[in-house]
């Protein structure tokens, strides 16, 4: 995943959607894990 995230990065950083990606990637990881399998459609 985090491989992915570094390539979206690389190549697109001035996009919204990456933008957007890499803010739901954050709040993603900090919540809580029990949560982990309510916010797959984040990664």
């Amino acid at each position: 995943m985090l491989i992915a995230i570094f390539y979206l990065v690389k190549y697109n950083l001035n996009t919204a959607e990456v933008q957007q990606k890499l803010k739901n990637t954050v709040e993603y990881n900090r919540r809580p894990l029990k949560n982990n399998s309510n916010d797959k459609n984040l990664i």
